[in-house]
């Protein structure tokens, strides 16, 4: 069954739709989101990024994602996610390269 973009990320639509009117669902949604950012976080700081920018980065990459995925409904077009993916990319080659060349990276390769 085709979603016509509608349910890119449950998540956030649960959390736009009940962040003001339900407790239990928001603090849901918060932990779910919380969740992501600091796995994202921690593979960037794994990857040798400093953890305050790793957690800032990770935070980026979620409201992007999330973001764009909110652009793609009304016109059932993936355009706005393909735009997003790429300027995320640059943003992250951008930090990745802040990296001090002695780091050591083998720690991220292969892991998932």
């Amino acid at each position: 069954m085709e979603t016509g973009y509608l349910d890119l990320c449950p998540i956030g639509t649960i959390a736009a739709e009940v962040a003001s009117s339900d407790e239990e669902l928001r603090a849901g949604c918060d932990h779910v989101f919380a969740t992501w950012t600091g796995a994202i976080g921690c593979r960037f700081t794994r990857a040798g990024i400093e953890p305050i920018e790793a957690e800032h980065l990770a935070c980026t990459v979620v409201a992007t994602l999330e973001g764009s995925f909110m652009l793609c409904r009304t016109p059932r077009d993936a355009t706005a996610l393909h735009m997003a993916g790429r300027h995320l990319h640059d943003l992250l080659t951008g930090a990745m390269m802040q990296v001090p060349s002695s780091h050591d990276g083998t720690t991220t390769r292969g892991a998932s």
